[in-house]
């Protein structure tokens, strides 16, 4: 009963709580800009990829942090609001996700 009642306050407290439920979560790369690595790791990764993802437990700025990896390169961190409730369940429940790239906006050539 802790665990279920831990899962609704995180819901509560995410801005995206009606989609947040379900089965999947669809959300966009963040943090690529501010690391020229990332950025460039970020380049390879292609429709229907599947990447890696672990928990950042020393990052000053996000409590609830997730890097995503492309074999063991990283490429950037799941948005905050999704990473708040993901991180919350694999702490309540070692809960497992497969993450899938759906779609790839690659960069706009500047002119």
């Amino acid at each position: 009963m802790k665990k279920n009642n831990i899962i609704e306050v995180s819901l509560k407290l995410t801005s995206h709580q009606n989609k947040i439920l379900g089965a999947k979560y669809v959300f966009a790369l963040k943090g690529t800009t501010y690391n020229i690595e990332w950025m460039e790791n970020s380049k390879t990764v292609l429709f229907n990829d599947n990447l890696g993802y672990e928990r950042e437990f020393n990052n000053e700025y996000d409590p609830y942090a997730l890097i995503l990896k492309k074999g063991e390169s990283q490429i950037g961190y799941v948005p905050r609001d999704f990473s708040k409730i993901i991180s919350s369940e694999f702490d309540i429940s070692d809960k497992k996700y497969k993450v899938t790239v759906i779609i790839v906006k690659q960069p706009q050539k500047s002119a």
